[in-house]
């Protein structure tokens, strides 16, 4: 413990305890400084340009969001109007708490995008954004790291295995379809270098260096923002960094001082805690349910996930034998390393760290290692963020994806920086060295990335086609009903973050978080569908076929206005359905929520019978009656144990002739079941309208 203590008193750049002999104190000196915060400086742009000369048609070549980068892109257009408040979406029926990267986004689409036209489409400015951010974040760290390690010649081996760990990460997610870990807008990828410095800076400033306590604070809120699971992490090492700088300055007799000291930290920190919890508050105010309760629903509702101490662990291994697919490999430890050490890039970036450890080995048997105190704690964070990651491995829904935990791979990077500190503090010569041939490296590190051909190159996908549909279809209606299948979602969201861009009206049945609440459309009349639609089923007047090509077809159609006899189905090529689920094929059977309806518009003469049948063909689950209700008159209810079929007669005046007709299915005890987390309600196959015969 009392090693610990040691390592935890370093004040002001002074170390205060010289148990440990030789230790390097952070470059104070005034000129040191400056000089390596100008290498550090000048060394992230030449990374940049480097970077952006490999990607020269991020400048040229127009994209298009489609997918989970069009979500995102709706809620960025929001933020550029200060209107959103919510996180990126959870595919488990949420959005993570805050919109902090959106509103990043959102001020470099204005700035490279808007007013500069430097890039051709709005999504080109998103990717640019996200490499000068994280490359921010990364030489940041580096020179907090370069500070503490005494030593000018620490930049440029960091600089390099940076490179190199970069490289290995970019080819381990290749198989995603995904960006660089640079470049990527993915926002389970965005979280990794702002995760590396919200490390350092925490470190920094557990070592006496109070000037940190706000980005570190920056930084940690904007991780919680990222993703609802990272409070654990940010709690945490926010409690182990404010203990250990209480501690120091206790045991040093200056802990009096430590609040005038950090009184503008603190103060600068108290304002970004409301700033971050401003659109948290806002939306629990506005909205009934809130974002919040769905956080809080989710987490009461969710059934225990089989994951054993074994396969957290070998989960957590799978980011250090960089797998693609880890879940494929939790069965078999050894079954992960064999599919991780095949690639020969795994086993080269591997072979650098041996050698670095086997350096610092040799220097260990000529002399006793000095390790500076900053390394020390650094070391402790990584050693509390493995844990916390085991035991937040235990608790992830579904399958144990390589992208829930990409974050993690933040801890090789400080563990790098952290071998490194230890071999070049422990080398005097090393830190005797004069600064210009350790800066002139610094120069040249960043242009490692030249010898990769393709890794660090990135491209989003340029989906002209989702543009084509876009653009056909605006303004050829007041209001857009996007209707499409629910493995066609990734197009869809595409054509609904153009239309967005553009001002073009347009609503989707609810689906799911992909799209904004405000989006769900609320009534037939005076809605046209654009059905997105890969079938083959032909388009008569009043369809329009927009756009066809060899896969997806895009057609615009008028709700019809329906006669008896009729059948409503699950899918929307007569009615629209709310409160469905959308999984499956189109027409399939569909769980309702708890609360769902069908509406449709009914012909002028209709229905023209004194009483009306309606057959419900549905699958009830135990304990879960749904009562059915026609334009708000109760029909009757549906429950286990009844026949699949179910007819009711009701009379003809409750139908409303030439408007809308709503049938709706109530179910007050819907909720889970199994490990599906969603509140399902019964599983509904059709709807059938007609005229009762008299008996």
């Amino acid at each position: 413990m009392q090693q610990m203590y040691t390592a935890l008193d370093v004040v002001d750049g002074r170390r205060a305890d010289e148990s440990i002999p030789g230790a390097p104190a952070p470059i104070a000196d005034a000129a040191q400084s400056k000089g390596l915060l100008v290498a550090t400086v000048a060394s992230a742009v030449i990374f940049l340009v480097a970077l952006l000369l490999k990607n020269l048609d991020l400048f040229r070549q127009p994209s298009y969001e489609w997918g989970d980068y069009a979500a995102n892109a709706i809620q960025i257009q929001n933020a550029k109007h200060l209107h959103e408040l919510l996180g990126n979406y959870s595919r488990w029926g949420f959005h993570h708490p805050g919109p902090a990267f959106f509103y990043v986004f959102a001020a470099g689409e204005a700035l490279f995008h808007d007013a500069l036209h430097l890039v051709p489409q709005a999504i080109n400015a998103q990717v640019l954004t996200i490499v000068i951010v994280n490359l921010v974040f990364l030489f940041a760290s580096l020179y907090i790291v370069s500070r503490h390690s005494g030593s000018p010649w620490f930049l440029a081996p960091a600089i390099a295995s940076s490179v190199s760990l970069i490289y290995t990460i970019n080819r381990t997610v290749s198989a995603y379809g995904v960006d660089t870990a640079l470049s990527s807008i993915w926002m389970p990828h965005v979280l990794l270098f702002c995760f590396l410095f919200f490390l350092v800076s925490s470190a920094a400033v557990a070592c006496g260096e109070v000037r940190y306590l706000s980005v570190s604070a920056f930084t940690g809120l904007m991780l919680v923002h990222g993703h609802v699971a990272q409070a654990l992490f940010v709690a945490v090492l926010t409690v182990m960094m404010i203990a250990a700088l209480v501690w120091q300055r206790w045991r040093q007799g200056s802990l009096r001082t430590l609040l005038r000291e950090a009184r503008t930290q603190l103060i600068v920190c108290g304002a970004l805690v409301g700033v971050f919890a401003a659109p948290i508050l806002i939306d629990a105010v506005l909205h009934h349910p809130s974002n919040i309760d769905a956080i809080r629903a989710y987490v009461r509702d969710q059934v225990s996930f089989p994951t054993t101490p074994r396969q957290a662990f070998r989960y957590e291994l799978s980011f250090f034998t960089f797998v693609q697919h880890p879940e494929a490999g939790l069965p078999s430890s050894r079954a992960l390393l064999r599919s991780g050490f095949s690639h020969a890039y795994v086993r080269r970036y591997w072979a650098v760290i041996l050698v670095l450890i086997a350096c610092i080995v040799a220097v260990r048997m000529r002399r006793r290692l000095v390790v500076p105190p900053f390394v020390r704690y650094l070391m402790l964070e990584l050693a509390v963020v493995c844990l916390l990651f085991f035991y937040w491995s235990l608790k992830i829904a579904g399958e144990m994806w390589n992208f829930n935990g990409y974050f993690f791979y933040a801890v090789q990077f400080a563990g790098i920086f952290c071998l490194l500190g230890v071999l070049i503090s422990s080398l005097p010569a090393m830190r005797r060295a004069v600064q210009k041939p350790a800066f002139a490296l610094c120069f040249v590190a960043p242009l490692l990335l030249f010898c990769s051909p393709r890794s660090f190159t990135f491209s989003t996908g340029h989906a002209e086609d989702i543009n084509r549909i876009a653009v056909a279809a605006e303004g050829r209606a007041p209001m857009l009903q996007l209707v499409f299948a629910p493995d066609d979602w990734p197009t869809a969201v595409g054509v609904a973050s153009r239309f967005q861009r553009v001002h073009q009206a347009w609503c989707v049945a609810p689906w799911s978080v992909l799209f904004p609440p405000g989006a769900v459309c609320d009534a037939t009349a005076g809605v046209t569908k654009l059905v997105l639609t890969r079938n083959s089923t032909p388009c008569v007047a009043p369809c329009q076929v927009l756009v066809r090509d060899d896969g997806l077809t895009a057609e615009l159609a008028p709700y019809p206005w329906l006669k008896l006899p009729v059948t409503l189905g699950t899918d929307e090529a007569l009615a629209q359905l709310q409160g469905f689920y959308g999984e499956g094929r189109e027409g399939d059977p569909r769980w309702t929520s708890s609360h769902a309806a069908i509406r449709f518009l009914l012909a002028a003469a209709e229905p023209g019978a004194s009483r009306v049948r309606i057959r419900v063909t549905s699958d009830p689950r135990p304990g879960r009656p749904a009562e059915i209700r026609l334009n708000g008159h109760l029909v009757g209810s549906v429950a286990y144990g009844q026949a699949e079929t179910v007819d009711f007669t009701v009379p003809g005046q409750w139908f409303r002739p030439a408007a809308e007709n709503e049938v709706t299915f109530s179910v007050p005890h819907a909720g889970p079941i199994g490990q599906d987390v969603r509140h399902l309600g019964v599983m509904l196959h059709r709807v059938e309208l007609s005229a009762a015969h008299p008996e």
